[in-house]
């Protein structure tokens, strides 16, 4: 995969990460069963791990946040 091509999957990849989140909160927020509202805990947390790993991979191709 070529640098430019590497640059935009993990631009699209930031993303798609931010519209989980929007999607997983937006779900956690009508929820009202306690294993559900556990398991979007855990969801939440781990779109939060996958976006701060894209984010350091943007640093190290420096993406630029306006691409985002």
């Amino acid at each position: 995969m070529t640098n430019g091509m590497e640059k935009e999957f993990i631009l699209r990849q930031i993303r798609k990460t931010l519209q989980e989140r929007d999607d997983m909160e937006k779900y956690f927020n009508n929820i009202t069963d306690p294993d559900l509202i556990e398991y979007s805990i855990y969801y939440i947390k781990a779109i939060e791990k996958k976006y701060c790993y894209y984010l350091k991979k943007a640093r190290e191709y420096e993406c630029l946040v306006n691409e985002i």
